[in-house]
């Protein structure tokens, strides 16, 4: 009891479970009683947010289905805003909480997507990954376009251009017949 103004009093809401409270005041001046009572949300679970579909360092191409996991019990979740680079890509309202994102907008590179969830009651929550953006080329492949994955190969690019060849030359022996390569190469014959 706060018999001196201002009049407050501090109570701790881990003490109780969650759910719905009537907090009631009372006040005594001269003997005369007067209540007011106000409902109370508590909620010490919390709002909280998982990206499913890609980890921190993930490496994306093309069109992305970013999908997440958030739960505010009792209350719920209102809204889920979905961020890349701090530029807003799409809001949803209902669950599941996804959102599609084409990475051929943005450079190759190192990209930040942001995910922030809210509660009707106004609580708010985010969490972000880094992915690396690596768009497949859709032309013509360049020099500047093969060096990359050179270097991440290395060595056993020579290895492989070497035993399908091999494996291309012992078939077309044994069969001794064409094979079809695709639309560009129209066959190899042994001659």
């Amino acid at each position: 009891m706060n018999k001196t103004s201002p009049y407050e009093s501090h109570w701790d809401s881990t003490s109780v479970s969650d759910g719905i409270y009537n907090l009631t005041v009372v006040a005594s001046i001269l003997g005369a009683r007067n209540n007011n009572s106000i409902l109370l949300q508590v909620n010490n679970i919390g709002l909280h947010i998982i990206i499913t579909s890609h980890g921190n360092g993930d490496v994306v191409s093309g069109v992305m289905n970013f999908t997440v996991f958030s739960e505010d019990i009792p209350v719920g979740i209102d809204n889920v805003s979905f961020y890349m680079d701090g530029e807003l890509i799409q809001d949803g309202y209902s669950i599941p909480f996804s959102c599609l994102w084409n990475s051929t907008n943005v450079l190759d590179g190192v990209h930040e997507l942001t995910v922030v969830a809210r509660n009707p009651i106004g609580d708010e929550v985010s969490t972000s990954i880094l992915i690396y953006v690596k768009n497949i080329p859709t032309g013509p492949l360049t020099l500047l376009d093969v060096i990359p994955w050179i270097l991440i190969i290395g060595s056993t690019v020579g290895v492989i251009v070497g035993v399908t060849i091999q494996v291309l030359k012992s078939i077309n022996r044994e069969n001794n017949s064409k094979l079809k390569l695709g639309s560009d190469v129209s066959s190899i014959s042994s001659k």
